[in-house]
């Protein structure tokens, strides 16, 4: 009997120690944005040849293109320490490029960096050799959307 009751008081209680544990549920699911994409898409241009007033600036070939989210945006609880994320893009055939940027249903700050380069530039008598440079650009995205922007070096 006292072995009944001593087995009785052992199941009783782990019942109550088990059964008191919840499961765990992911809470941390709404920290998690609902991604999507932003694409970003233009022509990159130069003047490569000042000697030619029509057509004007050439279609810019191999040209390398940057943008920069922070990562921090896209979550609605983001840990600190989170890290930028970056995309890349090459311009093709005439000068195209095309970024595609994960985002979420809400606003994401995306900053565009055209990269510098060297290489020649004529008048038609006299050619020289410089750096190529264009400004960054920021635009907002958010998931489903586009912007189209053209990019010129100078």
């Amino acid at each position: 009997m006292k072995t009944t009751k001593l087995l009785l008081a052992i199941a009783c209680g782990s019942a109550l120690v088990f059964g008191a544990c919840k499961k765990e549920t992911d809470t941390a699911s709404s920290d998690k944005a609902v991604y999507g994409s932003y694409k970003i898409t233009g022509k990159v241009w130069y003047d490569q040849n000042t000697s030619v007033t029509f057509p004007g600036p050439e279609p810019m070939n191999n040209a390398s293109i940057i943008a920069e989210i922070n990562s921090y945006d896209l979550l609605d609880n983001p840990p600190t320490g989170t890290s930028p994320k970056m995309y890349y893009s090459t311009a093709s055939n005439g000068g195209a490029y095309l970024l595609t940027i994960d985002v979420g249903n809400k606003a994401v700050p995306i900053t565009v960096y055209p990269q510098d380069f060297d290489g020649d530039q004529t008048n038609g008598t006299t050619t020289l050799r410089k750096i190529w440079t264009s400004a960054s650009f920021n635009v907002s995205g958010i998931k489903g959307g586009s912007r189209v922007r053209d990019i010129t070096y100078l």
